[in-house]
């Protein structure tokens, strides 16, 4: 089950015990230290841009399929791409199969009746051997770094949209051009996601310092309320 779906499921399972008992069966307990190895920022990522949109070109990087307009997440999205379009962006979408199984198999149809993507890349997801040394709790795997690197390569941004901070190890890997404003949309701090899950405070100060430290690879940060703001 992916790590994402397994957090969802706990998060409604009000005791620890039971948490633990349903974690214990889908992944392998390890230490702390393991979980969260320490983090280094290069140092070459933190350089602001000196930026001016050369475009009106955005690619747009989610894990699920935001045309369906069916949960918070997707619903958020959809109406940050409704508004785009309506500004006139044209706007490319890159994903994975390896988040749920299926989720984009209507996409090309949503697609036509929307007509907010007018690009869409999808990477596999296979069992391949892991080339690049990922961060904890990324959802990046070879295939979709693979396919981010040569989709960047082929066209020319004036913005990345990143949803979720897990997609952090695109920008670890590649070489985003230097004026191309990289955005990270912050609807959802993930530090409080892994509180629910192991009720462990010890683990959420380190997850915390980890989280901020990964924000460091954007630009600028878009969030909708008040304590987004405020961290």
């Amino acid at each position: 089950m992916p790590k994402f779906l397994l957090n969802l499921l706990c998060a409604f399972i009000p005791s620890k015990k039971g948490r633990d008992y349903i974690r214990s069966l889908f992944i392998k307990t390890v230490e702390v230290k393991e979980k969260f190895p320490l983090f280094v920022v290069d140092s070459n990522h933190l350089q602001r841009k000196n930026f001016t949109p050369k475009n009106k070109k955005i690619l747009l990087i989610n894990h699920t399929n935001f045309l369906k307009n069916n949960a918070g997440n997707n619903v958020y999205l959809f109406n940050i791409v409704k508004i785009l379009k309506k500004m006139g962006y044209s706007i490319d979408f890159l994903s994975s199969e390896k988040f749920i199984p299926d989720d984009y198999k209507d996409f090309n149809k949503l697609n036509k009746q929307y007509k907010f993507i007018d690009n869409f890349y999808l990477a596999p997801f296979n069992e391949a051997a892991i080339k690049y040394p990922y961060s904890m709790a990324s959802w990046v795997d070879d295939d979709l770094i693979d396919l981010f690197q040569r989709v960047i390569s082929e066209n020319d941004y004036s913005y990345i949209f990143s949803n979720y901070i897990n997609f952090s190890d695109l920008f670890r890997f590649s070489n985003v051009p230097e004026d191309t404003k990289i955005v990270n949309i912050f609807h959802d701090f993930n530090t409080m996601q892994m509180f629910f899950v192991n009720n462990d405070y010890n683990e959420i100060s380190k997850y915390f310092e980890y989280e901020v430290k990964l924000l460091q690879y954007y630009d600028d940060v878009l969030c909708i309320s008040y304590d987004e703001k405020y961290l």
